[in-house]
């Protein structure tokens, strides 16, 4: 039984390679003169073709896609390259930092715990962070430059580590400066 299946098989595969047909395709027909019709194919000339073009771009005038021209590159509009796009977004980000215990502000109230976005600035030579929820600013502290990089593997950080039971040290850095900030627990 398994030989009549088996020969069945192969009699139908080798009848249909027999009753498929060559109905020619562009192959069959290359190099032949008379392919395109009784036109005769001549080469076309460089001028010829100019022409051509002329025309076709005259046409071609009243319509455009994209009406802009090609400028030139100045210095600023060069593309970084990928090594160096990771900087240009750096300056932008806002570090977050999460303040693990009540701190005291210079006026007395309290911070309470939470997560903050702390900005820091130079005013009249005078370093503040400032520390915001959305986009009201809850609390300044007042910041000392330094030269030390606390944390040299990252380009910006911000931290916060226990100085001692009273007693916490913001620290912060940048590619424009380092700074660092002594606030006192609420308790």
């Amino acid at each position: 039984m398994k030989k009549f299946f088996s020969l069945l098989f192969i009699f139908a595969i080798l009848s249909c390679a027999v009753l498929a047909e060559d109905d020619g395709g562009i192959w069959d027909n290359y190099g032949d003169t008379n392919f395109y019709g009784n036109q005769k194919q001549t080469a076309v000339s460089d001028e010829e073709f100019d022409k051509t073009v002329e025309k076709v771009k005259k046409n071609r005038k009243g319509f455009k896609l994209f009406n802009r021209e090609k400028k030139p590159f100045k210095g600023d509009n060069l593309q970084q390259s990928n090594e160096t796009e990771i900087l240009k977004g750096i300056e932008t980000e806002t570090p977050v930092l999460t303040i693990p215990c009540p701190l005291k502000k210079a006026d007395g109230e309290v911070l309470p715990v939470g997560h903050y976005q702390v900005y820091v600035e130079k005013e009249n030579g005078q370093l503040t962070m400032k520390f915001y929820q959305g986009h009201y600013m809850i609390a300044k502290f007042f910041a000392t430059e330094t030269e030390e990089d606390m944390f040299d593997e990252y380009i910006n950080y911000l931290t916060i580590d226990d100085l001692d039971e009273t007693r916490v040290k913001i620290n912060f850095g940048s590619i424009d400066f380092n700074a660092y900030a002594v606030v006192e627990k609420a308790f």
